[in-house]
């Protein structure tokens, strides 16, 4: 599907039919759950039909709930970044799913691979085939890439990714990576800036009103961006904003530009940088922000901001 041209397409996760001795376990249904999640469409089946009649996993069993709860968050809070990815294959026909064999043609390494791709164009997916698998074998296209994995945390509650010391690894080469039952091989290019929902987002319906479920109009003007600077590169949100990260020395600046006024929480992994540097100061525009804006981990090399703006331009020093 990553080389037909046909962007919206998914897989009912789970099946419907389970014929003869092919039997749905919990194990196949997270890993069949995790690679739903970097599809076009992301749906699951419920019941199903079984000839003859066996045991069946399910969603809403406790050993496959957590899964399922924690990629259909990360595929809601996606939804700037899926959408723009849908704007680009109406335009372009490059599709949401694709074959390294699109973005790489003369990498014959990228070519040959039919296992991992690229989900939109900055995310590299790299599900799990194997039954009993704790480590996944991939191939990394040329420049580097993040290892979301061993860069970030997952927060059950609200299901918001945290970043930690970021892991880069060179491209041009195979590489395995850990991969654990409910922990799907997915890594981050370098330079890439992520624009996220707020976590807390439940539905990107306008229906089912009821106290505690917070819909997409309920948190319109705000965005999560998860940043992993290094070098230039541009990105866009398809709630219409316009992101530019470009690094310069001991500094780095993100740019950003939008119709209205959007509410920013950014975490920004500054290891990632081709020179990497402690910030001291960050500026808005012409404005320094106060420390009580920002905060910045040493540990982690983690960066947080948070700020307001239509178009500015926010800066980040290493020297002051």
């Amino acid at each position: 599907m990553g080389l037909s041209g046909v962007s919206l397409w998914g897989s009912d996760i789970g099946g419907y039919f389970s014929l003869g001795t092919n039997q749905l376990t919990p194990e196949l249904l997270i890993r069949w759950i995790e690679m739903g999640m970097t599809s076009g469409v992301m749906r699951t089946e419920g019941t199903g039909f079984a000839l003859p009649a066996k045991p069946r996993a399910q969603i809403f069993d406790p050993d496959v709930l957590p899964a399922w709860r924690r990629y259909a968050k990360l595929r809601t809070q996606l939804y700037p970044y899926l959408r723009a990815a849908d704007a680009e294959y109406q335009r372009s026909g490059m599709p949401v799913m694709r074959h390294l064999a699109l973005v790489y043609p003369r990498d014959p390494r990228a070519v040959a691979r039919d296992d991992e791709y690229l989900f939109g164009p900055d995310l590299l997916a790299a599900p799990v085939l194997e039954p009993g698998a704790k480590t996944r074998s991939l191939y990394l296209p040329r420049g580097a890439w993040v290892d979301l994995w061993r860069s970030a945390s997952f927060a059950v509650r609200p299901g918001e990714l945290h970043l930690g010391r970021a892991r880069l690894l060179a491209g041009g080469r195979r590489v395995v990576l850990p991969a654990p039952l409910a922990q799907l091989p997915l890594l981050v290019r370098a330079g890439a800036v992520i624009p996220l929902l707020p976590p807390d987002v439940d539905t990107l319906s306008g229906y089912g009103r009821r106290p505690g479920l917070v819909h997409l109009s309920d948190r319109r003007g705000q965005l999560r961006l998860l940043a992993f600077p290094r070098g230039q590169s541009s990105a866009v949100a398809g709630t219409g904003q316009l992101l530019r990260s470009v690094e310069a020395g001991r500094r780095w600046t993100l740019l950003v530009h939008s119709s209205k006024v959007t509410h920013y929480r950014l975490q920004a992994s500054l290891r990632t940088l081709e020179h990497p540097f402690k910030p001291c100061a960050v500026r808005l525009g012409r404005r320094t922000l106060p420390h009580r804006a920002w905060s910045y981990a040493p540990g982690t090399g983690v960066l947080q901001v948070r700020f307001a703006a239509r178009s500015a331009r926010l800066a980040v020093r290493g020297h002051c």
